[in-house]
């Protein structure tokens, strides 16, 4: 496998998480964070899966991350909602640089760390940043 994640995969992992959201019928942030402590297998040819988990960033907020995980590979896609603090923040890795994404960071692969946040919660807000890095040309 190598090791760059490139545009086309985090498309991929866009469109899965996407497709994954739909078919459990999760519709709101509340209903997202009710899969909390949960792992669903995505593809096992190449051990790609998701993962959502609840986790207090600072000890007095809770905050819920959607992580589309590739083992052996990383995490090219990452969504953190903080309802009590109101904001979301989407995380991309990737050797391709996205438009509107803050650069943070490489991983020891070469991959960039990228992120963008806005102020809110709204789960249509996380679809619709999905569906933008889907479509990214």
């Amino acid at each position: 496998m190598d090791k760059h994640i490139t545009r086309q995969m985090v498309q991929i992992a866009a469109r899965n998480t996407i497709r994954f959201l739909a078919e459990r019928g999760v519709e709101t942030i509340d209903t997202l964070w009710a899969l909390s402590g949960t792992k669903h297998t995505i593809d096992p040819r190449r051990n790609e899966h998701i993962e959502v988990s609840l986790r207090s960033p600072d000890f007095s907020t809770m905050r819920g991350d959607l992580a589309y995980i590739v083992d052996g590979l990383g995490i090219p896609l990452n969504a953190k909602v903080n309802k009590e603090s109101g904001y979301s923040l989407v995380i991309v890795k990737s050797v391709y640089i996205f438009r509107g994404y803050e650069l943070f960071g490489t991983d020891q692969r070469g991959n960039k760390m990228q992120s963008r946040t806005w102020q809110g919660f709204e789960f249509c807000d996380l679809q619709r940043e999905l569906q933008e890095l889907e479509e990214t040309r």
